[in-house]
């Protein structure tokens, strides 16, 4: 296994999420308002999106590596 750089839509989503994750956990802790359920249902939407989205990235990379290594040398 050959070690590779990390795909870029990987360095971004990465801390998308990350940033995205502590909105969840603010929502909790706050006193609950009026504008904190936007704020939940735009967290809810977005980490799992994101992750379809890394899921989707990594396996495109790896299945491009994967039909390389099939290729014939000529």
């Amino acid at each position: 296994m050959n070690a590779t750089r990390s795909p870029l839509q990987g360095v971004i989503f990465s801390p998308a999420i990350d940033i995205v994750a502590p909105a969840l956990a603010a929502n909790a802790i706050v006193v609950p308002s009026e504008l904190l359920a936007g704020v939940y249902a735009a967290a809810v939407t977005a980490i799992p999106f994101g992750a379809r989205l890394l899921f989707l990235f990594a396996f495109v990379r790896w299945y491009e590596a994967a039909i390389v290594d099939e290729q014939p040398n000529s």
